[in-house]
């Protein structure tokens, strides 16, 4: 019973938080309802958070100036060595790589073997919270529910 993309009215949300998963390759970044959806909600000040393929969701979305949503935020996904080392080759859009070429500043962590690395990264300045694989989903949320309570104590102060 989940909704349609197209039913979410995203003044209904006080974060937004994209799962990732390959899924997510050949859906988010084409989507332009959900880059329409991600701009409103960056322009509203919702908190987005998002893991693994999850940030692709950010890559057709814009600022309120027209710029790229990432363009100059701190962020992370997924990286292409962990990708190699999954044998994850063959979907459409690998988050490092649209990531960068965006002009995001990315960020990961990197080792031997980066198969279960992980990494959380905040921008509070652009309410964005983003974690390199599935490990960083719980520690994703709860920074996203952290900028949510500062957010909501800043507004009542």
């Amino acid at each position: 019973n989940s909704k349609s993309i197209s039913e979410i009215n995203i003044e209904a949300y006080h974060i937004v938080f994209l799962s990732g998963g390959w899924g997510a390759a050949y859906d988010f970044a084409q989507s332009d309802k959900l880059s329409s959806i991600i701009s409103q909600a960056y322009a509203s000040k919702t908190i987005l958070a998002a893991v693994c393929h999850g940030p692709l969701g950010f890559i057709g979305a814009t600022k309120p100036d027209g710029s790229a949503l990432v363009e100059n935020v701190k962020i992370t996904g997924v990286t292409n060595k962990q990708l190699k080392e999954l044998m994850v080759g063959n979907t459409p859009k690998h988050p490092e790589a649209e990531l960068r070429k965006a002009k995001a500043k990315y960020e990961c962590k990197s080792g031997l073997i980066d198969m279960f690395r992980s990494h959380t990264v905040v921008d509070k300045e652009h309410l964005i919270v983003t974690g390199q694989n599935q490990k960083g989903g719980i520690e994703t949320a709860q920074n996203a529910l952290k900028l949510l309570e500062e957010k909501v104590k800043n507004e009542y102060v």
